[in-house]
């Protein structure tokens, strides 16, 4: 896991540290402790003690770690490098006041906001500072408009997503449909987490 070191621990990291915990003891493994300290203007060192005095006090300690990812920035840059050569992600220049223009514009017209991806396609010249986004593909496996309902044991209501979303704000949300709470069961097929990358 890594937290962020921008305040105390949040009960989501505890929650998040005790299940790696008990994976890694049933599976021989190791519990590694990474700290996401790439915020440069947040993150502090005080914070920081904050998350592993609570790790301790939890009971919840770590075999490897903590390992800083500021200390490893050489080594995401080659790979983020690798990743844009392979086509696999792209160079974003906007700037954070671009960015918080497009939230805006998504509330004013009560969508949902979705990154307009024009660095993609058409990226500003001459500005030195960027970040690196992947380059999310549209899900091959969904037929176009045909919609995939997901059912989740204790669950009132199906949820089915539609793939073909990109120009259609009907689609921002999922359709929700009624359902027979009896009849609910959980599925193995593909979950909401991962149709997730399909409006980032």
């Amino acid at each position: 896991m890594a937290p962020s070191p921008t305040g105390p621990i949040h009960v989501g990291s505890a929650r998040t540290a005790l299940y790696n915990v008990l994976f890694a003891r049933r599976n021989h493994g190791h519990f590694i402790l990474r700290i996401d300290d790439t915020d440069l203007e947040r993150s502090t060192a005080a914070d920081e003690e904050y998350i592993y005095d609570g790790l301790r006090w939890l009971g919840l300690d770590w075999d490897e770690g903590p390992i800083r990812q500021s200390e490893r920035l050489d080594t995401y840059r080659e790979h983020a490098a690798r990743l844009i050569a392979s086509g696999h992600a792209y160079r974003c220049y906007c700037t954070p006041e671009e960015l918080a223009a497009e939230r805006e514009a998504a509330q004013r017209e009560k969508r949902a906001y979705k990154y307009s991806r024009r660095c993609l396609t058409d990226p500003p010249s001459h500005r030195p500072t960027h970040v690196v986004r992947f380059k999310v593909r549209p899900l091959a496996w969904l037929p176009k408009e045909k919609a995939v309902p997901i059912h989740e044991k204790h669950v009132w209501d199906t949820l089915s997503f539609t793939r073909g979303c990109e120009q259609s704000q009907a689609c921002s949300t999922p359709r929700r449909e009624a359902a027979n709470p009896a009849a609910m069961t959980p599925s193995h097929g593909p979950t909401a987490a991962a149709m997730a990358g399909h409006w980032s």
